[in-house]
């Protein structure tokens, strides 16, 4: 949670700072935006399962018991 945190802020500190920086990502998103509402809602329904198969694969990672060497 820290490192999420961090990272957070230390991106929005490089937004605010740089402005060129900064209008290239909303540029970026908006361009996103448009082809997704090109293409919706078909688009969205991919996004929406690509989330729950990458969800998936996140919990089941951490499902998988880690095996310990043992020491004699």
């Amino acid at each position: 949670m820290i490192r999420l945190a961090s990272i957070g802020g230390m991106t929005g500190g490089f937004l605010m700072i740089s402005p060129g920086l900064r209008g290239n990502v909303i540029k970026g998103y908006s361009m996103v935006v448009d082809i997704l509402n090109d293409a919706s809602p078909w688009s969205y329904l991919g996004i929406g399962i690509l989330m729950f198969v990458l969800l998936t694969m996140e919990l089941y990672r951490h499902a998988i018991p880690k095996h310990k060497k043992v020491r004699y």
